[in-house]
């Protein structure tokens, strides 16, 4: 880049190497004053936005060439042994080039139909969960539901909330005790299956009941088993408020996603 023709990149990041790497280097790497001089001059004629990633506990060594390219910005990178050293650093490079090099310019719909509004929602990823709880007859219910979230740790509360019309609703209504159970990636099928009207869900579900006799989904992300808080209104759903008794998760798994209308998945794990 910047040394003859046209520059194909849409983006530059300059990654300061660490010193335990340092033996690397070629034996016939040019000498490093030439090679300054050779990129001090490449940057002056590059024209694309530059990130410089460097080591948090040392000094950046990119600052010699700041002359050359006034609006380079400058991060900190975890150390390599930090357990979000990897994570970190893909999240900076998503954000520099989301608004430095966005790969499509904004465009914003507007309006006040219910279409819109569904998909204005719908830009806020969330996770899957499937509730399920016991019905007086001793039969289990479960449904689908994304809108979930956790409000207190002292009391351990959480809410979710299911539609009104959903044919679970009545069941859960009136059960003492509910379970939330937190879907990871390879469980869309299962999600699928609890959406779906007229199917007898948990005869393809393997499942267990704890201790308020609830059923609690086999090898989910995360199981949260509840008493029932407190119930209102929310319209077309109910808002459940549910106080956790026990829990169980799965620290290696990742969570399947939902994001306008589609699941998803993370794009770094």
């Amino acid at each position: 880049m910047g040394e003859a023709g046209p520059d194909l990149a849409s983006g530059l990041v300059l990654v300061e190497r660490y010193g335990a790497y340092s033996s690397s280097v070629p034996d016939d790497a040019p000498a490093s004053g030439a090679l300054d001089e050779r990129t001090r001059q490449a940057l002056e004629r590059i024209t694309t936005p530059i990130l410089q990633v460097s080591a948090n506990d040392s000094e950046a060594r990119f600052d010699r060439f700041a002359s050359a390219r006034t609006d380079i910005e400058a991060e900190a990178m975890l150390a390599p042994s930090h357990p979000d050293h990897e994570e970190h650093f893909h999240a900076m490079l998503v954000e520099f080039l989301e608004r430095r090099v966005p790969r499509t310019a904004d465009e914003y719909v507007t309006g006040v139909d219910p279409r819109t509004l569904r998909d204005a929602l719908g830009t806020f990823a969330t996770g899957v969960t499937i509730v399920t709880a016991t019905a007086p007859d001793g039969s289990h219910v479960g449904l689908t539901a994304n809108s979930f979230t956790s409000v207190s740790l002292d009391p351990p509360l959480l809410l979710v909330c299911p539609a009104r019309n959903a044919g679970s609703m009545a069941a859960l209504e009136q059960a003492e005790h509910f379970a939330v159970n937190v879907l990871h990636i390879g469980q869309q099928s299962v999600s699928n299956l609890f959406a779906m009207k007229g199917e007898d869900r948990f005869a393809e579900t393997e499942f267990e009941l704890w201790d308020r006799g609830v059923p609690i989904l086999d090898n989910a992300l995360a199981n949260f088993e509840c008493r029932k808080y407190a119930e209102y209104d929310g319209g077309d759903h109910v808002i459940l408020v549910g106080e956790v008794e026990r829990v169980r998760y799965a620290p290696q798994r990742d969570p399947l996603l939902y994001f306008r209308g589609k699941y998803r998945r993370l794009h770094f794990g």
